[in-house]
């Protein structure tokens, strides 16, 4: 090499500025094109190169998209690669410390939990609740979308089903739902059937987990390998993942259940709802409050109905109402959701009786909202850049799809806050 390209070691392993330059002056580089390249790593790596290790270099060059034969290579996708090994890592600990009760579970012989394998989960699917049926049928659409891209050569698209499935699906939805059973699971109290939710929660996560890991290994080798090792019981089905087979679609068929996924969905985005509701009144996520939840559309209720305890555990609710209609409760904020199911959010604080105090409030709602809807703007300008989705790391732009959607529910909150106060003001 004339010394104008990154050595991947200095990646793996880290390198200081300093040490970059150094190389550069040792190289065969002409006077004038050390100085332009001398600049350019001034600019480019003002801190040096951070170490990120084999497997976050190996998935970081596999996320990027080829237009051509040249690649502009970016630190930033990366080090985001290497903050997606340490989730996947985290995950594992979480799973194994939760299942077991010990991270290192084989090392202290702690793995004398039954766990069901994951092809036995068709005799037990009717026993099933719905955020086991979601995460696999979750896996069933992953294993679609990475066999799709590794047939056609596209491996940004299987870096980008294999982060959705383990950051958005597996780590922020299902590992959260599962918790209020993992940590009731020494409770001497839990009659037999809950016992049996217990044990399946705990499958599925090992499971879950076990499929995440052979889903990445082609990518991420080195990592996957070791948590493999790590699971009890995973080299009963292959001693090392290298020589196991791929997951395939057609391992999962019998995962496919598009109607509980759409209605967990409707579940989870009230539960961001109420959310979105307590950020935009000041309170905390865990307060407890009295929503209801107000529908002309019967499924739509049906599905709330049947998942109620899930919203109560996961909105922090006082009291969850449930009604049928359009009439919307007096002093409260309200998101739609899905079109035609709203979310209430009932006033906790005292309603204000003076309208001087309301004039004042209504100022300080509307000023409020200005500044949200001024930051919608800002990131909505950010996200359309047409070279955006080339030029900002993955893990910034999931944060900035999660300010998004929370910059939404506050205007729509706000919005509902401030059309209250007028009332007020007027009556």
């Amino acid at each position: 090499s004339l010394g104008n390209v990154v050595d991947p070691l200095h990646v793996i392993n880290g390198v200081s500025l300093q040490t970059l330059l150094n190389d550069l002056n040792n190289s065969a580089l002409s006077q004038a094109e050390k100085k332009i390249a001398s600049k350019f790593l001034s600019k480019q790596f003002a801190e040096g190169i951070p170490e990120c290790g084999t497997d976050a270099l190996r998935f970081g060059l596999a996320s990027c998209s080829y237009p051509g034969k040249n690649l502009n290579f970016d630190i930033r996708r990366v080090v985001t690669a290497r903050h997606f090994c340490n989730k996947l890592w985290n995950a594992c600990r979480f799973v194994l410390l939760q299942v077991y009760g010990d991270e290192n579970a084989l090392s202290t012989n702690k793995t004398q939990t039954e766990i069901i394998k994951y092809q036995d989960f068709e005799k037990k699917y009717s026993l099933l609740e719905l955020p086991e049926q979601w995460i696999l049928h979750c896996i069933y659409v992953a294993s679609c979308e990475i066999e799709k891209g590794f047939e056609n050569m596209d491996l940004p698209l299987v870096c980008e089903t294999i982060t959705n499935l383990v950051h958005s699906q597996f780590c922020d939805i299902y590992v959260e739902f599962s918790k209020p059973k993992l940590f009731t699971s020494n409770s001497e109290s839990l009659s037999e059937n809950e016992l049996i939710q217990v044990q399946i929660v705990k499958s599925i996560l090992i499971a879950s987990l076990q499929i995440i890991l052979r889903f990445s290994h082609p990518i991420i080798p080195f990592i996957t390998e070791e948590l493999w090792s790590r699971i009890p019981n995973s080299t009963e089905l292959y001693p090392a993942l290298m020589i196991s087979d791929f997951p395939v679609p057609q391992d999962f068929s019998s995962w496919k259940n598009e109607a509980k996924y759409n209605e967990m969905k409707l579940v989870y985005d009230i539960v961001g709802a109420v959310r979105g509701l307590k950020s935009a009144n000041k309170m905390r996520v865990k307060d407890l409050a009295d929503v209801v939840i107000v529908s002309e559309d019967s499924d739509a209720l049906e599905f709330v109905q049947r998942n109620v305890h899930f919203l109560k555990q996961h909105c922090f609710t006082k009291e969850l109402d449930i009604r049928s209609g359009n009439i919307i409760p007096e002093s409260s904020t309200v998101i739609s959701v899905r079109g035609n199911v709203n979310v209430c959010l009932l006033q906790s604080r005292d309603e204000v009786q003076d309208k001087n105090d309301i004039a004042k409030e209504l100022k300080r709602m509307e000023n409020k909202q200005e500044k949200i809807k001024s930051a919608l703007l800002n990131l909505r300008t950010k996200i359309s850049d047409q070279n955006y989705s080339q030029k900002v790391p993955l893990e910034i732009q999931e944060k900035h799809k999660t300010q998004l959607l929370q910059f939404q529910s506050e205007v729509e909150a706000n919005d509902a806050t401030i059309e209250q106060l007028k009332k007020s003001l007027s009556s």
